[in-house]
């Protein structure tokens, strides 16, 4: 999931050359590898609920794109501790 979150937030950036992420984390003029790196690290923070704010959206599509994002990871988040907290219950009931 962070894969696919970060290839979407790095697809955003695309959509205006002008201006985007990548001139605020400064890796416009680098390699595919660091544009993915920053991408897949903004995602990590996110999900996280972290968000340190050193890479944010500039434009409106990448407003509207991390908002989704933010929304998805959240989800995945809520969906991983929620399953995890179920199991632990039944854990715990059976050794009652």
């Amino acid at each position: 999931m962070l894969h696919i979150i970060g290839c979407v937030w790095a697809t955003l950036a695309s959509l205006n050359e002008d201006k985007n992420w990548y001139t605020i984390a400064e890796v416009e003029d680098k390699g595919l590898l660091d544009k993915y790196v920053a991408a897949i690290y903004w995602a990590g923070v996110t999900i996280a609920t972290v968000g340190y704010g050193d890479i944010a959206p500039t434009t409106f599509e990448e407003l509207v794109g991390a908002i989704i994002l933010i929304f998805v990871g959240v989800s995945l988040y809520s969906y991983i501790v929620s399953n995890l907290s179920n199991l632990f219950s039944q854990v715990d009931a059976r050794s009652l």
